[in-house]
């Protein structure tokens, strides 16, 4: 595989990020300095690619260490709700501030991971791609349960309240219409976010099959976490 891009000035193939040739210093694209949070968002809803590509140009990857503790706040909440609905954990109030703390550093940790793990097969398999942006990919894919925190979560416990979080009773048995149909689109922002996710990989990678295996494997392995590891007991 292959994701260079060649110079029209000389021909020389370059890095697909890269901004001038490497050989007779022409531009090859626009520059982008900073990354344009709410212009990005909406690029993301409606040209997925071309959001990551202009973040992946981006010189600077700005809003990445809060958008990276926003969605690992979503993340222990999220592992919250599914955990308890299929009844893997209860109690999930007793040492809320250490569970919250591993559902976080789960959620970084496997980020940084994956993104220098992505970046050392890539480099396997021909393609060259920078950990950086690998980072911010994964990390702008998480915007979908950024905004799920934002606009879901007033409403669960405006609904629910405490039992959002103990199960005591279960919030499925006091308002089980509304529990459901609200689970149902936490599910689909989990979706939109590991399709955000190979959308990423494709900017880079140009081919569908391997984003889509990279993308899978990622998003697999983080949500398994999200509902075993940050609730485990001390």
């Amino acid at each position: 595989m292959k994701n260079t891009i060649t110079c029209e000035n000389c021909q020389a193939e370059n890095p697909h990020y890269a901004l001038n040739c490497s050989s007779c210093k022409a531009y090859l694209r626009t520059r982008v300095v900073n990354i344009d949070l709410w212009h990005s968002i909406g690029k993301l809803i409606e040209y997925p690619v071309k959001g990551f590509t202009d973040i992946i140009y981006s010189e600077h990857k700005n809003f990445i260490f809060i958008l990276t503790v926003l969605a690992g706040i979503k993340y222990f909440l999220n592992a919250i709700i599914f955990s308890q609905t299929l009844n893997i954990n209860n109690g999930t109030l007793d040492n809320l501030a250490y569970n919250y703390l591993l559902g976080e550093g789960y959620l970084i940790l496997s980020a940084l991971f994956f993104a220098f793990l992505i970046t050392i097969i890539n480099r396997s398999v021909g393609l060259i791609t920078r950990f950086k942006d690998n980072f911010a990919v994964i990390v702008y894919s998480l915007i979908p349960l950024i905004l799920a925190a934002v606009i879901l979560v007033p409403i669960e416990i405006a609904l629910f309240g405490t039992h959002l979080f103990n199960f005591n009773p279960p919030p499925y048995i006091i308002k089980p219409f509304a529990f459901w149909v609200l689970l149902s689109v936490e599910g689909l922002m989990i979706i939109w976010s590991v399709f955000l996710l190979i959308t990423g990989m494709y900017a880079q990678s140009k081919n569908i099959l391997y984003s889509i295996l990279i993308g899978f494997v990622f998003s697999i392995l983080l949500y398994i976490g999200m509902i075993y590891l940050p609730l485990l007991p001390f």
